[in-house]
């Protein structure tokens, strides 16, 4: 008896590490795509949260993402960690949500994606990578939309704002369109550019364009600022033409437009001369000029002269001595808006490069250098851009 009683206890012995030994860790990481009724199109967003499931104390972690050629990503939330029961078991559960722009249509994977853990067991510690499988999604071509914009999205509002109002400006005064346009499901650099905002007889500046991101479990909402500074040529108002922001709705499945809306941008009423200044005076010989430029093109075909060339010259010529002619009234007023823009006409006119006019340049350094004491308009410029040939030719 005392012989078969320490016989078991040895046995016992030899069966505790075993009996002790814990199992490998249980390791499984899956991204799971949102479930969405239609495939795709070209940059829509794709949303998908990257779940784990791991078996033990995790110490440590680290995601690990590949180059993913198909696609822009972004990451929208942290990382959720939470702990339950399965069984006798504890379980961690890792939760991740993501957002895809597929970059072309077709079929289109997303590689897989390692997890890169560390489980603690008393002394005990096991380095185990968890990895997704590859993902394939069909992406649709983008639709014909008639414009070069394509901007899918959940949603997009706009705000187009004034200040001061642009059709009761004071002299001197310039005015500020601020539209702000903010788009939920797509980052801020797939955004669109400002928009040309230009108007005859109108003084426009853009200026960079801002963009922001505010990121959300449901997707990215992306801002983006556009800014112009306006003011007109002349006492005359100018007028902005509507602008039409078309944009795909990826809920509803449907293209959409917004509208800017179009502007009179001018002087009040209250601050325009009352005696003809410059501009009418100006108007008898300009319009004789114009006359005698026309009468000059229709003749060039009797002269001998190759129409095409014979006409781009006289339209050239006509255009730079108009050009002039708004120079030197620009200059008596010492409007620097105006005289800046009828010195580009005259340069262009010339088809000469604007970055060789040291004329520009001396202009350029009173209009937008530090502010002083000095004339908005040299004195002498009108001479000076005549003189000067135009600069480099492009």
């Amino acid at each position: 008896m005392v012989k078969a009683l320490a016989a078991l206890l040895t046995l016992l012995a030899l069966l505790a590490p075993f009996a002790s030994a814990q199992p490998l860790p249980e390791a499984q990481l899956d991204l799971v795509l949102d479930p969405a009724p239609h495939p795709p199109f070209e940059g829509e967003m794709v949303l998908a949260t990257l779940r784990g499931r791991y078996v033990g104390n995790v110490a440590r972690d680290e995601l690990v993402f590949p180059p993913i050629d198909d696609f822009d990503w972004m990451q929208l939330t942290p990382p959720e960690w939470s702990q339950q029961r399965v069984g006798q078991r504890a379980v961690n559960s890792f939760a991740l949500r993501l957002a895809f722009f597929p970059r072309r249509d077709g079929p289109r994977n997303i590689p897989p994606i390692e997890h890169a853990l560390t489980f603690v067991d008393g002394n005990q510690r096991r380095d185990v990578t968890a990895v997704s499988p590859p993902v394939s999604i069909a992406v649709e071509p983008r639709p014909a939309t008639g414009t070069e914009w394509w901007l899918p999205a959940r949603g997009v509002t706009v705000r187009d704002e004034w200040a001061p109002r642009p059709d009761r400006l004071a002299p001197d005064e310039w005015t500020v369109r601020t539209v702000t346009l903010e788009v939920a499901g797509q980052p801020p650099h797939t955004l669109p550019s400002a928009p040309p905002m230009y108007a005859g007889g109108l003084f426009t500046f853009g200026e960079p364009d801002e963009r922001t991101v505010r990121l959300t479990a449901d997707g990215p909402v992306s801002t983006i600022i556009w800014r112009y500074r306006m003011k007109p040529q002349t006492d005359a108002p100018a007028d902005l033409d509507e602008i039409p922001l078309s944009w795909f709705d990826t809920e509803a499945r449907a293209g959409r437009s917004l509208l800017l809306e179009g502007r009179h941008v001018g002087f009040a009423a209250s601050v325009l001369p009352r005696e003809p200044g410059p501009v009418a005076r100006w108007s008898v010989p300009a319009g004789a000029l114009a006359g005698f430029g026309l009468g000059l093109a229709l003749l060039a075909p009797r002269l001998g002269l190759r129409r095409g060339a014979a006409m781009g010259r006289v339209r050239r010529a006509v255009t730079a001595i108009a050009s002039a002619l708004r120079l030197a009234i620009a200059e008596r007023r010492a409007d620097g808006p105006s005289a800046r823009a009828a010195l580009l006409g005259l340069i262009h006119a010339r088809g000469a490069d604007p970055e060789g006019s040291g004329a520009l340049a001396e202009l350029d350094a009173r209009l937008f250098g530090p502010p002083g004491g000095a004339d908005p308009v040299p004195a002498g410029l009108t001479r000076r851009a005549l003189a000067e040939g135009g600069g480099r030719r492009r």
